[in-house]
């Protein structure tokens, strides 16, 4: 084949003809080996580039059946020709696919969905779809004669194509697929199932039915991939999901469970992980629903903001007695030969199923996974570290296990310092790390934050989606990093650009943020105000949760306070939905209020009241202690309830399990004493009472009472040593959304 004769298909003068140039191409796609070495692959491919410059003046006589093979043998080797080369093939074929069997028409279609591959721009091809359109023709013609098996891979084909055709060619497909339905093996089964998963398509009843006969009688036949691959299936065919199918489902694959392979296992688990929250229960025969990893107890409000699991599935899917501990054990005997990729994915499910992992187990865990730390991807290291979160692993401090997993998180950490990241892949490293819980912060310093938020200083904050830029916030406020003048501002400008984009629950965490690490230097305080505009446009869209968030954020604000328009819209949303809240929601908003010294309407007011005195029984001691303080400056006469103030005694008994400490007692004092102005009215309602106007304590009794006041809290080594409540004083007196506070010196 070296010589340097013609290249006319006589080849009389030495040189190979046309159909053997074709023959030499298929061979070299039969020997030549991705996994054989770099250079044997570069080899081949300048081989078969000088075998195609040959072949390119007799493609026009070449026959049906060498175009057929050129093109197999071109995608197989994962070679991406010119588009003008792949637009004459086209060209070429389209005019012969009449003449085509059922296997050459799915070689073609496989070849095209291999050449998409490494050519994304294959589709954008001269020629390229009207091929296509001819070749959907051409098979819907022959549809009768195809076997089951290339049915499967012409299905598969398209799904690779990301090509699902018209409908009634869909229909056309499912009939002959069914009428060879008894003719297929298990293998074949499972991935006919997962190629109309992956075209979204979901079989009429009548196929449905006949690939549940096959199913239940070769059931026994399915191996460990052709199990994960059908519950992969099942992830989309929501249809498909019966619960007696599912019953004999479970119970093949716990009978096999020793047999599974570790990427077998991580694509189960991960299925069935997907399937958990569209409530695929089996009442029959089931286990009681897995535990759900502890909850955080709500976080006092001058440390650090728990870290935010993933959702846990409300109604878990009910697996059999026992399926998770033998599933995570076969996990546990694979930890040694698993790839870091099917590890991590399989820990991440097992989280997300409820598994109640052990300290044994995921100290094991931490041990296997620290030698393969480096070779991990960004991604896979994301979901270990979010597995382990979801988990609570958190040793005794002191104790082996513990050191063990502080010398992991410093691998963890000088492995994450050392890559560059794409902002959304800072964004996922960040918020993992800030998931877990008792995270040491002499592994996880500033230091090492501001080495990860590097590519945030480019211009690229506008091309992440506005829930990445949330959990940016959340992150850096979970893990108590002060980002620099030049991040915040790249911040509010990115937050600026989509502040119309974000969630409720985004829109929570953007302003707690704001409150935490901003400050008036940084952050205009008339683009806050338009802000809050903003979001006093979308209360009705709130929640619980992200309502009682934004309030406690919102009253914290560097340079702003919101008006009375905005907390009166936003209570009244509270009051609409009290019934939601749970105690420490509705905690938080009072204690709103109480920091701008906003009082609602009576009838709005009882409605909070009555809420979190049904609940008052569910607060931690910090959050009575905190409500407490709250009410003094709420309700006139708070602490008075015992001389015939009765109407808030059964509250105050409940909040009073713990002893009141002194500095609850010495904010009512200074409240008492004057520091703010009897009778003041924010939106119409007075926030402290006291004598009517005329009647009120004189200049000299104010000043008396509030060097008494003073006294207290030097001897008490609390205060500020103004006089002032312990909100600052900041008042919103605007009508619109918020208005800044000038003068007002920023709290951290």
């Amino acid at each position: 084949g070296s010589g340097g004769g013609s290249s006319s298909g006589s080849g009389s003068d030495g040189g190979l003809s046309a159909p053997e140039l074709v023959l030499c191409c298929s061979q070299l796609a039969r020997v030549a080996d991705p996994s054989g070495g770099t250079r044997a692959w570069t080899h081949a491919q300048s081989t078969l580039e000088q075998l195609l410059t040959r072949l390119d003046p007799q493609l026009p006589h070449l026959g049906t059946y060498e175009l057929v093979v050129l093109l197999a043998a071109t995608a197989r080797l994962q070679h991406a020709p010119s588009r003008a080369r792949l637009a004459l093939m086209f060209a070429l074929c389209e005019p012969r696919l009449a003449e085509c069997g059922g296997g050459n028409l799915t070689t073609l279609a496989r070849s095209a969905a291999r050449l998409y591959a490494v050519r994304p721009d294959l589709k954008s091809v001269p020629r390229f779809g009207h091929w296509l359109g001819s070749l959907l023709d051409a098979c819907r013609r022959r549809m009768g004669a195809f076997r089951g098996d290339e049915l499967v891979r012409l299905i598969g084909a398209l799904a690779s194509l990301s090509h699902r055709p018209p409908p009634d060619w869909m229909d056309a497909f499912g009939a002959a697929l069914r009428s060879q339905l008894h003719l297929m093996d298990p293998p074949t089964l499972a991935k006919g199932m997962m190629a109309f998963a992956s075209l979204r398509y979901e079989p009429d009843r009548e196929l449905v039915r006949a690939y549940y006969v096959q199913i239940y009688s070769k059931l026994p036949m399915f191996d460990d991939h052709d199990l994960a691959t059908t519950a992969q299936a099942f992830t989309v065919l929501k249809r498909i999901i019966k619960q007696d199918f599912l019953r004999e489902f479970l119970s093949e694959v716990t009978e096999k469970l020793p047999t599974f392979s570790a990427t077998a296992l991580a694509n189960l688990l991960t299925a069935l992980a997907q399937l958990a929250p569209h409530g695929a229960t089996d009442a029959a025969d089931a286990a009681d629903p897995p535990a759900r990893p502890p909850q955080l107890t709500p976080h006092d409000p001058g440390s650090a903001p728990p870290s935010t699991l993933p959702p846990t599935p409300t109604r878990p899917l009910r697996l059999p007695a026992g399926w998770l501990l033998r599933a995570a054990e076969r996990l546990r005997s694979l930890l040694s030969t698993a790839s870091p990729e099917a590890l991590s994915n399989s820990l991440w499910a097992l989280s997300e199923l409820g598994f109640p992992a052990d300290p044994a187990f995921l100290s094991d865990v931490v041990s296997a996974t620290a030698p393969r730390l480096p070779s991990m991807r960004n991604a896979e290291l994301v979901r270990l570290l979010r597995a382990l979160a979801a988990f609570r692993y958190a040793p005794p401090r002191g104790s082996p296990r513990a050191a063990d997993r502080d010398a992991w998180l410093s691998e963890v950490v000088r492995v994450a310092a050392r890559r560059r990241y794409r902002l959304g892949e800072a964004v996922d490293v960040l918020d993992a790390l800030s998931r877990l819980p008792q995270l040491p912060r002499e592994i996880v310093t500033d230091a090492f934050v501001s080495r990860i938020l590097v590519a945030t200083r480019l211009k690229t904050a506008r091309n992440v989606s506005a829930g990445t830029l949330a959990a940016l916030a959340r992150s850096l406020r979970a893990l108590r990093h002060r980002p620099d003048f030049g991040f915040l501002h790249s911040f509010t400008q990115a937050a600026r650009y989509m502040w119309t984009s974000f969630q409720p629950q985004e829109y929570a965490d953007v302003v707690c943020a704001l409150a935490e690490f901003a400050c008036p230097a940084a952050v205009d305080a008339l683009w806050v105000c338009e802000f809050l505009a903003v979001i006093q446009c979308r209360f009705d869209r709130f929640g619980p949760g992200p309502m009682s968030q934004l309030l406690r954020g919102a009253v914290a604000l560097p340079g702003v306070s919101p008006g009375a328009q905005w907390m009166a819209l936003a209570v009244a949303r509270v009051a609409a939905s009290a019934d939601a809240y749970s105690a420490a929601q509705m905690c938080d908003v009072l204690v709103a209020l109480s920091a701008v010294r906003y009082a609602p309407p009576p009838d709005v007011f009882g409605v909070l009241m009555a809420r979190v005195t049904a609940r008052a029984d569910e607060l931690s001691p910090a959050q009575a202690d905190e409500l407490s303080g709250a009410l003094t400056s709420l309700v006139p006469g708070y602490l008075g309830a015992s001389d015939g103030h009765s109407e808030y005694e059964a509250l105050q008994l409940a909040l009073r399990r713990e002893q009141m400490p002194a500095a609850v007692l010495l904010h009512a004092a200074r409240q008492s004493s004057g520091s703010g102005e009897p009778g003041q009215l924010r939106g119409g309602v007075p926030v402290y009472s006291g004598p009517p106007p005329g009647g009120g304590a004189r200049p000299a009794q104010q000043k008396q009472k509030q060097q008494q006041a003073r006294r207290h809290q030097s001897q008490l080594g609390q205060g500020n040593g103004t006089g002032e409540p312990p909100s600052g004083g900041r008042r919103g007196t605007g009508a619109a959304g918020a208005v800044p506070s000038s003068g007002h010196a920023h709290r951290r």
